[in-house]
């Protein structure tokens, strides 16, 4: 945790370099849920040059069985750091409204250059049905990836 620097972030730019120090000071006052002793920490300060991400990718693991949600995160890369602009999940699996129509205004609101949908369960109809609403709402790639090992 103490690697992890907890900030709010504009959607389209970031600092080029940022000051990384796990002090007391630094710290926030949020819920700890690592190991006892760790704390999550803000900047210690960071470079007033900002620039745009070089890249922004949302990660979709579609619904599986039971009460499983269909998560997403949406990431941004610049200049070295990765940035975690969003985070969340929707309950049910293939619904347009509830899963899908959402999930691709997400892609829109974050200006994503790339979907990666995790194709573990259903061998690829996640993807062939979220790509159809994607590309009606906000045109952009998708790519499938496939887990062999523990994804966690």
């Amino acid at each position: 945790m103490r690697d992890l620097m907890i900030t709010d972030l504009d959607p389209e730019q970031a600092p080029m370099t940022w000051n990384w120090q796990p002090h007391p000071k630094n710290r926030l006052d949020l819920p700890n849920l690592a190991m006892s002793g760790d704390y999550m920490h803000g900047p210690a300060g960071f470079n007033e040059v900002h620039a745009p991400y070089q890249g922004i990718i949302m990660a979709v693991d579609p619904s599986g069985r039971g009460a499983d949600e269909t998560g997403y995160a949406i990431t941004a890369h610049l200049n070295g750091y990765t940035y975690v602009l969003r985070c969340g999940g929707f309950a049910g699996g293939y619904d347009e409204q509830t899963v899908l129509n959402p999930l691709a205004i997400l892609a829109k609101q974050y200006k994503v250059n790339k979907i990666v949908v995790e194709s573990n369960f259903g061998d690829g109809l996640f993807t062939k049905v979220f790509q159809e609403v994607v590309h009606r709402i906000y045109n952009c790639g998708i790519e499938e990836v496939r887990h062999h090992t523990q994804k966690e």
